[in-house]
């Protein structure tokens, strides 16, 4: 693996800190407003449920304004969403809402771009024991804090009669 493609790989460390950078004061915020609790437990995201722009708003302030794979800073231009579990993918539609959300990141176009191309370039067991990796973690965050927890409860789902 080259230099480029290492930058590209999402260790455990560093996935595991940048849950903590979103997750800890998501808690914090959504224990002070529950109003959010309702558009972030909500059915998950799709081509008719869009990434709002206050996910963004967070997403930016978790990441002070830097890119999730340089680290350089970012702006309004360079922006983009990162899916870094793919959207695409066959694991995305399993997710819950809260878990799609916190696995998106901003980076730079040039980076999200490299990552996609990196992604095309790795062996399927690889990817899918990485992305394996990243919603253990994610899902470890959700069961630290009860508050959280309650995305487990599909209230978007009607009760059969």
């Amino acid at each position: 693996m080259d230099v480029v493609s290492r930058s590209y790989y999402v260790g455990a460390a560093r996935w595991r800190q940048s849950l903590v950078t979103l997750v800890d004061p998501l808690v914090f915020a959504m224990d002070s407003d529950p109003a959010r609790w309702q558009w972030l437990f909500a059915a998950p995201h799709g081509a008719r449920r869009p990434i709002g722009p206050s996910w963004m708003h967070w997403l930016d302030q978790a990441q002070d304004h830097r890119c999730f794979w340089c680290h350089q800073p970012l702006t309004a231009s360079t922006a983009t969403v990162e899916h870094v579990l793919p959207y695409g993918d066959a694991l995305w539609p399993r997710l819950t809402r809260l878990e799609q959300l916190l696995s998106l990141r901003r980076s730079h176009a040039v980076c999200n771009a490299g990552y996609n191309t990196w992604r095309q370039h790795q062996s399927t067991d690889t990817l899918a024991q990485m992305d394996a990796m990243l919603v253990r973690h994610i899902r470890q965050q959700i069961h630290r804090h009860p508050l959280l927890m309650l995305s487990h409860y599909h209230h978007y789902t009607p009760l059969a009669q």
